[in-house]
């Protein structure tokens, strides 16, 4: 059994990380998370001091942008093809600076 977290976001992140994997491992499969690459992001963003923040974003021809929203629901999931990977740090990470993402489906 796998249980997801409340919400559209939480919840799909969860199953790209960890449902599609485990379900293919079921299936015989070789088990596969999220697609990552690295792409430079065009606005500083804040990172959290004691864990990774996920944001959902889309790529430009300028590098990757965070989609506004402190609370992104479907809309801004069906909006998203990328989702940046800021790990924990207490400094700001600057625009420009090349971060881990996710390539959604």
């Amino acid at each position: 059994m796998l249980v997801l977290p409340p919400g559209p976001v939480p919840a799909y992140l969860t199953y790209l990380q960890f449902g599609r994997p485990l379900l293919r491992r079921l299936e015989g499969e070789e088990p596969v998370g999220p697609i990552e690459s690295s792409a430079p992001i065009t606005e500083e963003l804040t990172a959290d001091s004691d864990q990774a923040r996920l944001l959902l974003a889309q790529r430009t021809d300028r590098g990757v942008t965070p989609l506004a929203g402190n609370d992104p629901g479907v809309v801004e999931l069906a909006a998203a093809d990328t989702v940046i990977v800021v790990p924990p740090g207490a400094e700001p990470v600057p625009a420009h600076a090349d971060m881990a993402c996710w390539h959604l489906d």
